[in-house]
């Protein structure tokens, strides 16, 4: 199966399509009347219509292969491993403790030159931190979002290793895409581990969006954007600065110590939460 996304990254730059293509686009950006804003309006609903018609392309293409969408196996669905935060769906590898994320904190007076010039420079190692951890994570157990048979992301997530997610993900003809580490996705949080809530690693809450309701309210970091050049060509990665900190609809039963001796390894505890959901 080949690879959708550097198909998507494959056009060629503008410079590189010719003088005529190159003539014609800014003849219409020199239309009368038209605005700056109108004129970045335009290329945003053609870059969209393009992206709409690989993907169509793409479903056709795989159909042709796989079947029908609507009968394409989904991971969440398929593997038999532990459905749990820290835990990978498929082996059951545990998610090894994590640097922290927090940021380096300001220090002295931001008057003083030096100091600022100093925290611009830790706030610039900080980014390019969560920059490199994005393009080259260490081993561990991440999220993956769950698409439907239109290649539109669904409120599904599945955990997976390192090993596995190599393994399964790229000759799936299902969309799956990498959830960005500390994002605030309901039921994969640390926060989410000992909530009532949770079911897996899927969020319950009636409040949640995909629930019916206007949504949950977490204390995240703001995403960020940043655009990576790679061996391969372009990524845009989105950033989160650090986990999720509270949110308000997080519930917790039973005492400290029944949580933590609930949630720790693959012991009885987490067993029996699978043969709740049905043994997957």
């Amino acid at each position: 199966m080949f690879n959708r996304i550097a198909r998507l990254w494959g056009r060629k730059p503008e410079a590189e399509q010719g003088p005529e293509a190159t003539a014609t686009d800014r003849a219409a950006r020199r239309a009368k009347g038209e605005t700056v804003a109108e004129s970045l309006e335009r290329y945003r609903q053609q870059r969209a219509e393009e992206d709409r018609q690989a993907k169509e392309a793409y479903t056709r293409e795989a159909e042709a292969r796989y079947g029908p969408s609507a009968t394409w196996p989904r991971i969440s669905e398929t593997l038999e491993g532990p459905k749990h935060p820290r835990f990978c769906q498929s082996c059951g590898a545990e998610r090894p403790p994590e640097a922290s994320d927090e940021a380096t904190p300001a220090r002295g007076d931001e008057s003083d030159e030096g100091v600022a010039k100093a925290n611009d420079k830790a706030k610039a190692d900080d980014s390019f931190r969560l920059i490199k951890a994005a393009l080259e994570p260490p081993p561990g157990v991440y999220g993956w979002q769950e698409h439907d048979g239109r290649d539109e992301p669904e409120p599904i997530a599945v955990m997976l290793c390192t090993t596995c997610s190599k393994r399964l993900i790229s000759p799936h003809p299902r969309v799956y895409s990498s959830i960005p580490r500390n994002a605030p996705f309901p039921g994969i949080m640390d926060l989410c581990i000992d909530c009532r809530f949770r079911a897996g690693v899927t969020c319950t809450h009636p409040d949640r969006v995909s629930n019916g309701d206007e949504g949950l309210q977490i204390d995240a970091a703001p995403g960020m954007w940043a655009h990576a050049r790679t061996a391969v060509g372009g990524r845009t990665l989105t950033l989160y600065a650090y986990p999720p900190r509270a949110c308000a609809q997080r519930s917790v039963e039973g005492t400290d110590d029944e949580i933590a001796d609930e949630h720790t390894g693959l012991g009885e505890a987490i067993n029996l939460d699978i043969r709740a959901e049905g043994g997957a």
